[in-house]
């Protein structure tokens, strides 16, 4: 990330649940290399029997904030299968 976005940096980082299991939520903000334009990305991290999951919505800052609400929409719908 550090390549496209080198100012990129966590502008926001709060625990929630995946499924019911704990869960960090990540905002990273900053601005693309290649254009300067202003980035965002969203990413939920879980681990789940020692292997890790990951949702991410990212782009430039304007399109993910349209989309935040989804977002969280489709992360609160998230469930895990019994295996």
């Amino acid at each position: 990330m550090k390549r496209g976005i080198p100012d990129a940096e966590v502008v926001e980082a709060t625990d929630t649940k995946l499924s019911g299991e704990p869960a960090r939520r990540v905002v990273i903000a900053g601005h693309a290399v290649n254009d300067k334009r202003d980035v965002r990305a969203i990413v939920i991290i879980c681990v789940r029997n020692r292997q890790v999951y990951s949702l991410g919505l990212s782009g430039n800052a304007t399109s993910v904030g349209k989309c935040e609400k989804q977002f969280d929409e489709l992360a609160a719908s998230f469930k895990f299968l019994k295996a």
